[in-house]
């Protein structure tokens, strides 16, 4: 409320879209009275306002995917945000992140064992993020708001002990304040050396990473044998972000920076493996036993990362194109998320559906079969989406997905070509 205020003083309302992000997490009628205090400041200052809707239940469901419900929330908040932004043409999407939370986020890192990155707390800006509020304190944001006259909403679950964050803030941060009075302006002044140390070794780590032709990417082996252990660690962390992979563990890329393997598996764990192979530097997922490899076409299959539409080699005499349409039949947009593996069937594979899941090898299908062309899988983080049955659509199996808006908003078309019977698929 207080950023909303500054901003409609400073810009002018009318350059400015307030944006209120119902997480679904809190009772309805706590979040019915705070939908009607924005909507009412809203209407006084004369500023436009959207509402974004997260369905209750949904964010818990997500918890394990983001590493609880406190990431979970923050990842679809500056997704609704960013839509948000979007819609209204914005320059910037401004958050009212303070000191306060600027401390307690540093803490919270240090005691998590956070490296040089970690270690410079929130930025005051990031990309289309501004956060012009990290220096005033809360309760200086509080008083602002009794000199404008202005009511504003507490989130009950602030209050409580559930949420580390919370707890820090609530029993922590207090007892260091209370000896180490100084601690913003002795942690800004780390912050600003942990900043400069980790702009030289990213600027370093990011000279290691080369894409193809067709947008894949990759580290170079050359330049990351004679790199420093922590240059390596970096750039295996970009390959993991660029790759939308992230929360690792550390020891699991540094045991991968650290290895002098020339060829094959550098370190594997997490779901996932850092691969070597014809002087580049692979994440792939980790392979299971009996599995193939997935970097190769071979007589047991095939497998590769898409992270978009595109054209994709498929060892020698394989290839596949990967585009957009409005109409069927593929795979609904909607249906899954980037990047996704597309792999032939393996035995053991299974797909969700209204009872639960069901085995692949299980799974009959109507018509003639074709003995050249490979059965599909498309796979996200979630699991398996799609179960293509000779590569054609018509009589693919679905993931069970309640979330499926009526009309989709378009297809990922799928389109193998190639020598089948010489891949021996």
């Amino acid at each position: 409320m207080a950023l909303f205020i500054a901003a409609c003083t400073v810009l002018g309302p009318e350059k400015l879209c307030a944006c209120w992000v119902n997480h679904g997490l809190r009772s309805e009628a706590e979040l019915a009275k705070e939908e009607a205090l924005v909507k009412t400041a809203c209407k006084s200052y004369k500023a436009a306002l959207m509402v974004e809707t997260i369905q209750p239940g949904f964010l818990a469901s997500e918890a394990p995917v983001y590493g609880g419900l406190e990431a979970a929330a923050r990842h679809y908040r500056y997704l609704a945000l960013e839509k948000a932004r979007k819609s209204m043409a914005c320059d910037l999407i401004l958050t009212g992140h303070n000191a306060n939370d600027w401390l307690e986020t540093i803490i919270m890192r240090f005691f998590q064992g956070a490296g040089l990155s970690g270690l410079q707390g929130i930025s005051g800006q990031h990309g289309k993020i501004g956060r012009p509020f990290l220096k005033l304190w809360h309760k200086d944001l509080l008083h602002y708001l009794k000199l404008k006259n202005q009511a504003y909403s507490t989130d009950s679950s602030n209050l409580s002990d559930d949420y580390l964050r919370n707890r820090v803030r609530h029993h922590v941060l207090p007892v260091i304040l209370e000896n180490f009075p100084a601690l913003y302006k002795t942690m800004l002044l780390s912050s600003k050396k942990a900043a400069l140390d980790e702009s030289a070794l990213d600027f370093y780590a990011e000279s290691l990473l080369i894409m193809d032709s067709l947008g894949k990417l990759f580290i170079d082996a050359n330049a990351f044998d004679f790199s420093p252990v922590a240059v390596r660690e970096r750039a295996l962390y970009k390959l993991l972000i660029k790759n939308r992979r992230t929360r690792f563990p550390w020891r699991l890329v540094y045991s991968a920076a650290s290895s002098v393997k020339k060829e094959g598996r550098l370190a594997s764990g997490a779901g996932i493996e850092f691969y070597r192979k014809e002087g580049h530097i692979y994440v792939v997922p980790e392979k299971k036993a009996g599995e193939l490899d997935i970097l190769t076409c071979t007589a047991l299959g095939f497998a590769f990362l898409a992270e978009a539409p595109g054209q994709y080699s498929i060892g020698s005499r394989l290839s596949c194109t990967l585009y957009l349409r409005q109409e069927g039949p593929g795979l609904r947009l909607d249906a899954f998320e980037w990047p996704v593996w597309i792999r032939t069937r393996l035995s053991g594979d299974s797909i969700s559906c209204s009872a639960g899941t069901k085995s692949l090898d299980a799974l009959t299908y109507p018509g003639a079969r074709n003995a050249y062309t490979p059965d599909l899988v498309i796979e996200d983080k979630r699991g398996i989406a799609a179960f293509v049955p000779s590569g054609d659509f018509s009589g693919a199996t679905f993931r069970k997905n309640d979330k499926l808006s009526a009309a989709a908003a378009g297809y990922l078309i799928i389109d193998l070509k190639g020598d089948m019977k010489k891949n021996g698929t």
